[in-house]
């Protein structure tokens, strides 16, 4: 069911965007779907630490069996919040404007929708936009200056995604299932679509933090194995754990994220102690800012031009809250 109140929107940038922009009711809770990037990034100098090598994993038989039967006996609707909103790109729209709009919703993915077949056809994620920076490069590492005024679906075709199966999940699968179809399919997170007739209903989006979140609050921090830490359990990277340097450039660190499909790497000195974080979730606000065309930048002045725009963005809100605070 659709959002009957029109948001207000000065910026023109969004403006545009909404116009191609399905708000429905049903799913995402705010909570959860605000993922900072900004918390993920403060790095206290006090707390850097060395790059750990875990042994193998040390779960047991009996905590595997426990949780596995867990995943089987709840099923994916159960993570489903009360109340919320799902966020719908239709094809056409600007990709530029797409991830100004990701942003600005608080979000990193979004189901695109095609007018002509009236289906989904895809998810817009940031992973999407690292595979069009890698494929719009040139012999020195420059992006064209046009991508952003692509529409989505041109980018779609242009990866090949548009002849690739749509991996969803229905909503009365088992936990285990969508934990299954994320490892198989080596995705991040799988739309969960209700089919009613030949229509299609997104009622939100399933990840492993859900699924980990979910455990969290039914099983309770305590339990086994949940109580025991990461090191003992032997979960995790555990060799050859991909890092990089300062100096490291941003075309080799799309490289590796992609390469080796995973979603952030940690910054390290010369004796391996970790200085920052750079992620995915890095690129969503450098595409924001058209902050991309050159991928020959090193991380340090990434990180910098992340943390600036990070705090330019952050501005409004610190005014209004000691506003609100002085009223």
């Amino acid at each position: 069911m659709e959002d009957d109140k029109s948001p207000q929107v000065e910026d023109p940038r969004l403006r545009e965007s909404l116009q191609h922009l399905s708000v429905a009711e049903g799913t995402t809770q705010s909570n959860n779907r605000k993922r900072t990037m900004e918390s993920v990034h403060e790095t206290n100098a006090s707390s850097r630490t060395r790059i750990e090598h875990f042994p193998s994993s040390n779960i047991s038989q009996t905590h595997r069996t426990s949780i596995v039967k867990f995943l089987k006996e709840h099923f994916v609707h159960e993570l489903m919040p009360p109340s919320g909103i799902s966020v719908i790109f239709d094809s056409e729209l600007n990709v530029g404007c797409a991830f100004y709009a990701l942003q600005e919703q608080e979000i990193i993915e979004a189901p695109i929708w095609d007018s002509s077949s009236q289906r989904l056809i895809g998810m817009l994620t940031v992973s999407t936009f690292i595979e069009v920076l890698l494929h719009n490069s040139d012999a020195e590492n420059h992006v064209n200056a046009d991508i952003g005024a692509q529409t989505i679906k041109d980018w779609l075709d242009a990866l090949g995604r548009l002849k690739e199966q749509f991996i969803t999940v229905d909503p009365d699968a088992s936990l285990y299932s969508a934990c299954e179809y994320l490892r198989k399919y080596r995705v991040h997170r799988l739309p969960v679509i209700e089919e009613q007739g030949d229509d299609q209903c997104v009622l939100f989006v399933v990840d492993y933090l859900k699924i980990l979140h979910f455990l969290l609050r039914q099983l309770g921090t305590q339990s086994d194995p949940l109580s025991r830490t990461i090191g003992e359990l032997g979960v995790g990277a555990q060799d050859n754990v991909v890092t990089c340097s300062l100096n490291t450039t941003l075309i080799q660190v799309l490289h590796l994220l992609y390469q080796n499909n995973i979603t952030s790497i940690p910054v390290v000195d010369e004796n391996g102690v970790v200085l920052d974080l750079i992620s995915r979730v890095d690129f969503l606000c450098l595409a924001r800012e058209h902050a991309y065309r050159d991928l020959n930048i090193t991380v340090g002045k990434t990180i910098e031009l992340r943390n600036r725009i990070l705090h330019a963005q952050s501005e409004p809100q610190q005014q209004q809250q000691q506003q609100h605070q002085s009223n």
